[in-house]
């Protein structure tokens, strides 16, 4: 990732991981066993979701996200901000507890709360993704392409 002659490093590859068809699997640069999601890159960001929230501070009239304007010639892009990305995230959680969305689920000997999302790759599904995760949830992706036995399975 990164443009230009940039050095830095995000991931590196597992060696022994490669398949025929793919490449190796990757990992975060700063995990000393792959097969453990436990290193974070900094102390105050052990989540995607409190880098994201430190980001907003540092970047707020920064463009965030962006999607094609059906509205007009040439489908420019709309873009958001981090700011308004920030108290999009923060209202749409305060929604979904409100409306008992993410209801507490017992399993495994802890409480757990999901967040089903069926939608398009599109600035939204991100947005509910960080909403959820702002709330202590689980986010499941479910796509039209899944048929609907393997949604009813996965719900259940």
């Amino acid at each position: 990732m990164g443009g230009g002659n940039s050095k830095c490093e995000y991931a590196r590859f597992v060696k022994g991981t490669k398949e025929e068809g793919y490449s190796e699997h990757l990992c975060n640069y700063v995990n000393v066993d792959p097969n453990l999601l436990t290193a974070s890159i900094s102390d105050d960001c052990p989540t995607v979701f409190h880098a994201w929230e430190k980001t907003c501070s540092r970047l707020k009239h920064n463009k965030f996200l962006g999607h094609r304007d059906d509205k007009y010639e040439g489908r420019p892009y709309k873009w958001m901000s981090w700011s308004e990305s920030y108290d999009y995230v923060n209202n749409l959680a305060r929604g979904f507890k409100a409306l008992g969305m993410m209801p507490d689920v017992e399993a495994e000997g802890k409480i757990w709360n999901f967040m089903g999302i069926y939608a398009k790759n599109r600035p939204e599904w991100a947005l509910a993704d960080l909403a959820s995760a702002s709330i202590g949830g689980t986010t499941i992706a479910f796509y039209d392409t899944l048929g609907p036995q393997a949604i009813e399975f996965v719900i259940s």
